[in-house]
């Protein structure tokens, strides 16, 4: 499993609420997707934004999809999406509830 995540700077309730209506319906029915975790900052003015794939070619395969999403997230949030970097999962286990 893959993870690509996102480093955003910014006010972290404009990205939680792009994020649920822009991200997240564009990127959860793409092959091999496994998850989606958004942390916000207590301060309020950063987040992190973690995608979960199953193998290296799906997250290939979804960064056409991520490229077009970022101006459109950060046009909508009022911040910036400063780093991006990609990491092999080593354990996962995350009981999902919907929020």
């Amino acid at each position: 499993m893959l993870a690509r995540v996102n480093f955003f700077e910014g006010p972290t309730e404009g990205a939680s609420q792009a994020t649920r209506e822009l991200v997240w319906p564009l990127i959860r029915d793409l092959e091999g997707y496994r998850g989606y975790i958004v942390l916000l900052s207590a301060d309020g003015d950063r987040a992190v934004g973690i995608t979960l794939w199953e193998n290296q070619e799906a997250e290939e395969a979804s960064r056409h999809v991520a490229k077009t999403i970022r101006p459109r997230l950060e046009a909508a949030s009022g911040g910036k999406v400063v780093k991006v970097e990609r990491y092999e999962v080593g354990l996962f286990d995350v009981t999902s509830e919907e929020t």
